[in-house]
């Protein structure tokens, strides 16, 4: 305000154009500061989520693969199945009953060490009957929808529950299983992401698979062997399943599992990732950089089989 040119009148003024144009880039420029705080919040809170899942996912999935490993060949009293005498008396039993053989594995063919791999994010399950997995040892896979390029393993032991037998001394009934675990996808349809599966079987039947963990993009086994067989069970090589020649002779497995996030476009880019010896950023001579923005993590463990490592 200001004096007039009549005495005391005061006469009222408010802000300029260019008054009113500054004040309002200062507060846009402020509400895009605290629009870019909130959303840079939000993703960061995101990822945080996605690898603390991926962290749980990947640790669970090797508990309990190692639970189940370990006690390969193990019949349920203090012997082991390979030294025990047995008489199926089952009519029609599957040719996948092999309990004697008490671990199993299936390379996927073009998976081993140092070979690369396609990614299995909308890729479909193909069944296993289509010779994508190499057997060895004679030993027989079940007709499974699986993930191409991913590792299979079947363990042998005895089932949950025992009776005793009244008409021999200390006896012990129990029903042999296998138990495999591979890569799938929920109802085999493609856009679902890739998981953990367990699948039950046994002298008379193959059961449905459970899905245990989801996210679970690759799984790369190798077998350790005892190859001199000398009392101390120790390994002289860890070899894919494919190369496996006497499966009495492994003593322990090494399963590598690739982990992604579920949830995809969690980074700007597509993340580098090294995976079963080759490193995955599509420069010359190395794998294709990932097609997704999706976060990736390689959980490893070697697991000791009880049964076997111990000596006899």
């Amino acid at each position: 305000m200001h004096k007039g040119k009549h005495g005391n009148q005061r006469i009222a003024t408010g802000f300029t154009l260019i008054e009113m144009l500054i004040a309002m880039v200062i507060g846009l420029a402020l509400a895009a500061g605290v629009i870019k705080i909130y959303v840079d919040n939000t993703q960061t809170e995101r990822i945080q989520k996605a690898r603390a899942r991926m962290q749980e996912n990947g640790r669970f999935a090797l508990n309990f693969l190692t639970q189940e490993i370990r006690m390969a060949g193990y019949p349920g009293c203090l012997c082991d199945i390979e030294s025990s005498q047995y008489e199926n008396t089952l009519e029609d039993s599957p040719p996948t009953f092999q309990p004697v053989i008490g671990i199993q594995g299936w390379e996927a063919a073009g998976t081993a060490p140092g070979e690369m791999y396609n990614s299995v994010n909308n890729v479909a399950v193909t069944s296993t009957d289509g010779g994508g997995w190499i057997a060895t040892a004679g030993t027989v896979l079940d007709s499974t929808m699986a993930m191409p390029g991913t590792d299979i393993i079947k363990i042998w032991s005895a089932a949950d529950g025992s009776a005793s037998i009244d008409f021999v001394a200390s006896g012990e009934l129990v029903q042999l299983q296998g138990i495999s675990f591979y890569i799938g996808k929920r109802g085999n349809v493609a856009t679902n992401p890739s998981a953990l599966f367990r699948r039950e079987s046994n002298a008379t039947a193959v059961y449905a698979a459970q899905e245990l963990i989801e996210g679970v993009e690759s799984m790369q086994i190798l077998y350790g062997l005892n190859l001199d067989n000398d009392y101390k069970k120790t390994v002289g090589a860890y070899v894919s399943a494919n190369l496996v020649e006497n499966w009495a002779s492994v003593v322990s497995v090494r399963v590598s599992l690739l982990i992604q996030s579920v949830e995809d476009s969690l980074v700007a880019s597509p993340q580098p990732y090294t995976f079963n010896g080759v490193v995955y950023d599509g420069s010359a001579g190395n794998g294709s950089l990932p097609a997704d923005r999706r976060l990736r993590r390689v959980f490893t463990s070697t697991i000791t089989l009880r049964n076997r490592a111990m000596g006899r």
